[in-house]
């Protein structure tokens, strides 16, 4: 499948850069409160769903059923940047990032499929496809036992959040993808 054919089942692959507040959890003192309680540059990547006034919208994963998995709604004021991420070889003027980034990647692949409602008996015999999923992550581990892909960066903290782990097997398709320019978060766009 090419990058073109995707991206029209599963809107535009973007990276953002965003800030967002620290959650502490632990009993802790002040001083560790005034030294890691602070606003966090955070690095995310997704497909872009909607921008509207207040909120920009996307998704790390994309069924072919039409099902968005892992929805983030974030508010467009801790927005810095939201960069459109295209295929290396599409690249015009790739945007500089921080070495300490992984690559981009957008994973086409199969997975199983769980019934959210009863279905008749022949109708789960008669499946023999797999439903095919798109995910666009930052590339952790690419070895032959596993793709790893994570949907958040703090690079100050080394933390990674919402990890998505694909067999290699299942794997149909693996892009390496690159921020080509910045997307207009003033004006409203929906995309799916």
């Amino acid at each position: 499948m090419v990058h073109k054919d995707t991206a029209k089942k599963a809107d535009q692959p973007i990276l953002i850069k965003l800030m967002d507040a620290v959650t502490i959890t632990d009993s802790c003192s002040m001083d560790y409160v005034t030294k890691h309680a602070q606003l966090e540059t955070l690095w995310l990547v997704g497909f872009l769903i909607e921008i509207n006034k207040e909120f920009i919208k996307f998704s790390s994963e994309h069924t072919s059923s039409g099902i968005w998995k892992y929805p983030v709604i974030w508010p467009k004021e801790h927005v810095e940047k939201v960069y459109k991420l295209v295929p290396v070889s599409n690249a015009k003027k790739p945007v500089e990032l921080p070495k300490e980034l992984p690559r981009i990647v957008h994973v086409t692949w199969g997975d199983g499929q769980s019934a959210t409602a009863n279905i008749a008996t022949k109708t789960v015999i008669d499946r023999n496809v797999a439903k095919q999923i798109d995910t666009v992550g930052f590339l952790l581990i690419n070895d032959s036992k596993r793709l790893v892909l994570t949907e958040q960066i703090n690079l100050r903290t080394g933390n990674f959040k919402t990890i998505h782990v694909i067999y290699p097997k299942y794997s149909r398709n693996m892009l390496q993808l690159v921020p080509n320019g910045e997307i207009d978060i003033t004006k409203d766009q929906t995309f799916s």
